[in-house]
């Protein structure tokens, strides 16, 4: 089992590298470059992470930096590679031939969270809930009407 490469970028570049992207993206807190950072700093050199990085703050369609933990332009851009042709249609254990978001085209459109957030509950979720609670414990339980409770008598309170 062969180990990943020690990281090559420090926390003192790290939270510089983040100051600079913060100034260009302010909808990108610090901290939270920081983190996206120290995710992929075995990945590449300090400079190929701080471009990708660059390249990501300067799509306004990417909402987070979190994107880059996911393959994408970013990282083609900063590695100087050209983006791979798109998967062919194969079988079902081929590659993923799934749509991509249209709002967030470096991602499949099942792992957009940003778009597949789940639909939220009506309005009246809680009036839904009470009633259903209610409901159901004035249901007679057929499980408890058959067994004979006559001979229990209740313990005395301590």
């Amino acid at each position: 089992m062969q180990l990943p490469p020690a990281p090559t970028m420090t926390e003192e570049q790290a939270e510089q590298i983040a100051t600079f992207i913060h100034s260009i993206r302010p909808d990108w807190h610090v901290s939270g470059i920081v983190s996206a950072l120290g995710r992929v700093v075995h990945q590449a050199d300090t400079a190929t992470v701080a471009l990708a990085l660059l390249h990501a703050a300067a799509d306004p369609a990417i909402k987070t930096p979190g994107i880059l933990s996911h393959q994408g332009p970013h990282w083609h851009k900063a590695r100087g590679t050209h983006q791979p042709a798109p998967p062919t249609p194969s079988s079902t254990l081929g590659s993923d031939t799934s749509p991509m978001c249209e709002r967030h085209p470096q991602l499949h459109e099942w792992e957009c969270k940003t778009c597949n957030r789940p639909t939220p509950p009506p309005a009246n979720f809680r009036d839904m809930i009470k009633a259903a609670t209610a409901a159901a414990r004035n249901t007679p339980n057929p499980e408890l009407q058959c067994m004979d409770t006559s001979g229990l008598t209740p313990e005395p309170a301590a």
